[in-house]
């Protein structure tokens, strides 16, 4: 689950001794390393160190006091193990030759535990029987009404799977395995960093890795719901600079790239979407993140797009011109546009076109 690796039985004995500072006892038997020197130090690029011990013979032994429960960094003499340390009784197995590690007492194994039986009950069944029917149905594409109802199926796996982590963040706010789970699954999503943020204790709030949750969700302010959708420069095929900035009424950014496979079949769904909304005043606009102009130019004569179609004038670099304004970094990446302000992202298949009739409805 974290990624940490060696075998060795460790216990941590932590116990809060005053208001901002948490004690620790770390003792461990290393297999794989006999000598050396063993150090727990902060998870900042700081590195700085908190306590050391001698390895000898394979046995380590770490005393001192934490700041807060959080994430460290356990170095055996050049190797880093990056740990969720809770106060409390904890026993960690790591192996350094098979670089692995296994939490096997204490409070952030027994959140771990609670959250892997949490997916398996909430979200692994749904999963299975999701994959299981989008697969069958793709082995009969004549039924087309079928396929297009376990597709929709399918594309919502993702906001499914953040639903149920959200609740487990919900259920159990105030502890540091969380936070990493909030983490892992931002996914680059304003809206869902914050709700997660919000959901947490005020003390995991002020935590390191709470502000760290914080801090890596305003990256990615810019493409919010409800923002203004920023200049994008282009060119067209002619080789003509142009700067699109207008969007109004309800417009679908479609970015895509020659050479991406799951665009391609995406551009086909839009393509069969595209006159059926189309004719409420709906409107499309592919951009392509082609680096090469000629590939970009072989795909539209192969995709022969029915809307205006142009090329981001940086291609796929994820620090320049709209990639780096609107934070994206894999395609397809779809943006639905009312008025010039985002209200929809990465909307895929029938949820894309479900998302535009409501909006048409407003």
């Amino acid at each position: 689950m974290m990624r940490l690796g060696i075998i060795f039985w460790i216990i941590f004995w932590a116990g809060c001794t005053a208001p901002d500072t948490c004690r620790v006892e770390l003792t461990g038997e290393i297999e794989g390393c006999k000598y050396g020197t063993a150090l727990l130090v902060s998870a900042d690029s700081a590195r700085n160190i908190l306590f050391s011990s001698e390895i000898d013979g394979g046995i380590i032994s770490l005393k001192g006091d934490l700041p807060e429960p959080g994430e460290y960094i356990l170095k055996i003499n050049h190797l880093e193990y990056p740990l969720l340390l809770e106060e409390g009784r904890t026993k960690v197995a790591l192996d350094i030759t098979s670089d692995r590690v296994k939490l096997t007492e204490g409070k952030v194994m027994e959140m771990e535990q609670l959250f892997e039986k949490w997916m398996e009950e909430k979200y692994k069944p749904l999963q299975e029987r999701i994959g299981r029917e989008y697969w069958k149905a793709q082995q009969q594409p004549e039924d087309k009404a079928d396929l297009d109802k376990k597709t929709f199926e399918y594309f919502g796996l993702k906001k499914l799977k953040y639903g149920v982590v959200r609740d487990f963040i919900q259920a159990y706010p105030d502890g540091v395995f969380s936070v990493y789970q909030a983490l892992e699954i931002l996914d680059r999503d304003y809206e869902r960093g914050m709700e997660m943020y919000a959901l947490l204790s005020p003390k995991m709030q002020q935590s390191a890795l709470g502000k760290r949750l914080y801090a890596e969700t305003q990256v990615f302010v810019a493409s919010a719901l409800g923002r203004e959708v920023p200049p994008i420069e282009v060119e067209t095929e002619e080789g003509k600079a142009e700067v699109i900035e207008h969007f109004p009424g309800i417009w679908v950014l479609d970015f895509w790239a020659s050479w991406c496979g799951p665009c391609r079949q995406e551009m086909v769904y839009l393509k069969e979407m595209y006159p059926e909304v189309h004719k409420f005043g709906v409107n499309m606009i592919s951009i392509s993140m082609d680096d090469k102009v000629a590939a970009w130019k072989k795909g539209n004569a192969e995709e022969q797009i029915p809307w205006k179609s142009v090329r981001n004038k940086y291609g796929f670099k994820s620090d320049a011109g709209i990639c780096g304004q609107l934070k994206f970094n894999s395609i397809p990446y779809i943006v639905l546009v009312k008025d010039g302000r985002i209200v929809a992202r990465n909307l895929r298949r029938g949820h894309l076109k479900k998302k535009i009739m409501e909006l048409l409805q407003e």
